[in-house]
């Protein structure tokens, strides 16, 4: 497949830099399974056995819930301020450093609430896209 000319390539020229960034975020998103502030966040947002509080909506939520044949998760630890910001990408360093951030800037979000967040921060961003596109 041919590629537009000038786009960068990493990885032998098989990735795009869009892949590659990608890339590096999911594993970065991986390795903040063990960054202690969201294991506390959890910990603290317990109500009891397999039951959180959510911090929009105020329900007790289970951590599960069953959809169809098969039960999926419930309960999502999501940062306040997002990792990359609705006005756009700023670095690497940000993103890192808002991603591995204390406890103060995360919460705990049932999937309702969690959907309902990230679906307006998506149109923020798409905003924020289409002014730039619009000024240059």
């Amino acid at each position: 497949m041919a590629r537009p000319s000038g786009e960068k390539t990493r990885c032998g020229g098989r990735w795009t830099e869009a892949k590659w960034k990608s890339f590096i975020k999911n594993q970065l998103r991986g390795a903040t399974r063990k960054w202690a502030p969201i294991q506390d966040c959890l910990r603290n947002a317990r109500v009891k056995r397999g039951f959180y509080l959510c911090a929009d909506c105020g329900e007790h939520v289970a951590n599960t819930i069953k959809q169809g044949a098969k039960r999926v998760k419930n309960v999502f630890i999501d940062h306040i301020e997002p990792i990359v910001p609705t006005t756009g990408w700023i670095s690497w360093d940000s993103c890192i450093e808002r991603m591995f951030c204390e406890e103060d800037n995360l919460q705990l979000l049932c999937k309702e609430c969690h959907d309902k967040k990230s679906k307006k921060e998506a149109a923020e961003r798409a905003h924020h896209r289409r002014i730039a596109k619009e000024n240059k």
